[in-house]
This record gives structure tokens, sequence and C-alpha cells, in this order.
């Protein structure tokens, strides 16, 4: 009689974690100096300057050894130095580059006269909420970085989480890149805003979390409810811009009631100021659930990660309705034990650094700051 043989977990052949920006583009760069293929990048900011003027050598290094390199801007993430210009000098150097939903002249500095069409005007306005926040580094389809690192020098001494993983889900992210490829846009080619038909089969995956098409945002979203809704020990969230939706919050709620270990780790002061106002409001519906609220003193956080029990991910993904319905990003489940202990780890001494937030801290808010975080909270979950 046989016995039915069970597959084993999905593993990636290598982990590296990292918690800061120079020792993540340290190895980026040493990674693009030593690839042999190819370079693809996909990034929210690519600032030009300070570390981008590092990352754009390497590139054009590699370019120059024969090498397929690649890059993807989110056309506001990098909106303050995107212009027709700066993508013309790159093509002229060898470096190909696209602008993912630019914004419009005058909006921006971006303009392209030369294939100007008012229908793809209007087709970027209708699309411009929708924009690409990955943090992707694929080097020769076989390792990839990913996390919260932008390439911008102001962001260099931040808080941040990234991993270098390989194996073969790596060519999950390089189906994706190059559906952003086709949709992007440079002055040399013709705008390309029809999606290339993949099936979801093609990008789905255990170890890459990635959200488009539809029914991989939907995987996504049930993915991480049910997990949550099936804690027994812990659940830790670090997040930068936390504004979870309606029934992720739900469930949130739900096992911290039952005795689940539920801590959230914020930034004390977000970069983005209207976070604050969203922040103020969720706080005190974490508070009532019994969930531990931590804001991070030491400097700006800016890291995304989820741990449950013993599963850990991390990637791009912030925890609000845009990464889970509007943005593109890519996230990545840990698999290797040294991995994930590193990770929880390093949260725990996050939270003995952070300001554990009290019903007391948020006694002092006045009827108008509540009002207005009501607002708010109601604008970010449909639109901001």
């Amino acid at each position: 009689m046989k016995v039915a043989s069970q597959s084993l977990p999905q593993r990636w052949q290598a982990e590296k974690l990292y918690f800061d920006s120079p020792s993540f583009f340290k190895d980026v760069l040493e990674a693009i100096q030593a690839a042999r293929r190819s370079v693809f990048i996909e990034l929210y900011i690519f600032d030009v300057y300070g570390l981008g003027q590092e990352v754009i050598t390497s590139l054009l290094e590699a370019q120059s050894r024969g090498l397929d390199v690649r890059v993807i801007v989110d056309g506001i993430g990098s909106s303050s130095w995107i212009t027709t210009d700066w993508l013309v000098d790159f093509e002229a150097r060898g470096l190909k580059a696209r602008v993912f939903h630019p914004v419009p002249w005058p909006f921006s500095r971006f303009f392209w006269p030369q294939t100007f069409r008012l229908s793809q005007t209007f087709d970027l306005w209708r699309r411009v909420n929708r924009r690409n926040h990955k943090k992707m580094f694929l080097i020769d389809d076989e390792r990839a970085f990913v996390g919260s690192m932008n390439v911008a020098e102001h962001m260099v001494e931040w808080r941040e989480t990234g991993a270098q993983v390989q194996g073969g889900e790596i060519k999950k992210m390089r189906h994706s890149f190059e559906l952003n490829w086709r949709r992007a846009f440079s002055p040399s080619s013709e705008m390309k805003l029809k999606i290339l038909k993949l099936r979801s089969s093609e990008l789905a995956s255990d170890l890459v979390l990635l959200n488009h098409p539809r029914s991989l945002r939907r995987r996504k979203m049930n993915l991480w409810v049910e997990s949550v809704q099936s804690a027994q020990k812990r659940v830790w969230i670090t997040s930068a811009y936390f504004a979870p939706p309606l029934r992720l919050l739900a469930a949130l709620s739900q096992v911290a009631r039952r005795g689940v270990d539920v801590k959230v780790l914020l930034p004390y002061q977000p970069d983005v100021r209207i976070m604050y106002w969203v922040h103020l409001l969720i706080l005190a519906k974490l508070l009532e659930s019994g969930i531990k609220v931590y804001m991070y003193l030491p400097q700006l956080l800016h890291a995304k990660s989820l741990i449950v029990d013993e599963s850990c991910w991390l990637g791009s993904s912030n925890m609000n309705q845009r990464s889970f319905l509007l943005d593109l990003e890519v996230d990545v489940k840990l698999t290797h034990e040294e991995s994930m202990e590193a990770l929880k780890d390093r949260f725990l001494l996050d939270i003995s650094q952070s300001h554990l937030v009290t019903k007391d801290d948020l006694k002092s808010r006045s009827t108008f700051e509540v009002l207005f975080a009501r607002i708010v909270f109601f604008l970010f979950q449909r639109w901001i």
C-alpha cells in the first residue's frame, strides 16, 4: 500500500535580513557589481543625488558590461527630479528607465511632446491614485532585495527593514516587473497602459506576496486576515502608516480580546504629517481592545513587517487601505528559523526603545482634534 507523500513547505535557498539602509545598499551595490546577466529595479522613490548617484554609477558600469539593466520609478514618488530631459540623458548613456503613471505637465516637470495624446492624459489622471510603491532589486533572476528602503539620501538614517532572498520564486517578481515595464513610460517608447496578460497562477506564491491583479489583492488580504484570526501567541506589527482596513482591524481586536499578545509599533513622528491624525483616531480603538501600541523614539520609523506566531512577512506594504487596494507592493515570507528569530528579536528591541501609549496620553485630545481625525480617517480609508 502506497502512502501519499506530503510536499515540503516552500523555502528560500538563502535569506539575509537588514534593519538599516547603509548595510542594505552596501550589499545591493556589491550584487550589482557582481551581476552577470541582468539588473531590474522597481522603486517608489529614486532620488538621483547622494546615494542615488552611487546606484546610477553602478548601473551604468553594469550596462557597460553588456547586462540588461532596467529601472522603473513611480511618477509621484520620484516626482522631485523626474523630467523628460533626465530620462533622455539616461537613455543616451545606455540606462533604460521608465516612469510608472507619470503625472502630466503642467502639474509635474514631466512632459513628452513627441508622444502627447489627449486620451493618454485623461487615462493618466484616471489612474493617478494608483501608484507603484515597490522597493525591489532583482539580480540575474536569482536573488532579490526587498523591503522598505527607497534610494533617497534623506532616508538613509531611518529605521528600515529589508531582506535579501535567493530561490526559484524570484521568477514571480520578474513577471511582475515585466507587467509594470509594459505599463510604464519613456520618451523613446509609446505609452502602454494595457497590462500584459498573465494568469494569476504565474504571480501567486507562498513566499512572494504581490497584489496585482485583483485576485492577488484579495488573496493577500485573506491570507493576512486569516493568519491574524488564527493566531495563538502573538501578532506583532511594525508599520509607518497604520490605518488597517476595517476587516483587518476587527481581526486584530478579536484576537487581542481572547488573550493573544497583539502589539503595534508606530513612528513617534510620522514623516507624512496626515498620519498623525490617522493614528490619533485609531489609537483609542486599539487600546479599547487590549492592543498595546508603541511609538518608536530613536529615529524615524519607516519599516514594515508582520509577525503572526511563527510566520513572518516583510516588504513594502503598509497596513492600510492603499497597500491592499491601490498601490503595487511586494512582500516576502521568511522561511529560515534564524531569520524569523532575528526579526522577532529586533521587534522586542524596538519596543524597548519606544513609548508605550496609555489612555492618559489620549485624554488631552480636544473635540476638534477627534472630529478632524475622524474626517481624515474616513478619507484615508477611501482615497488617500
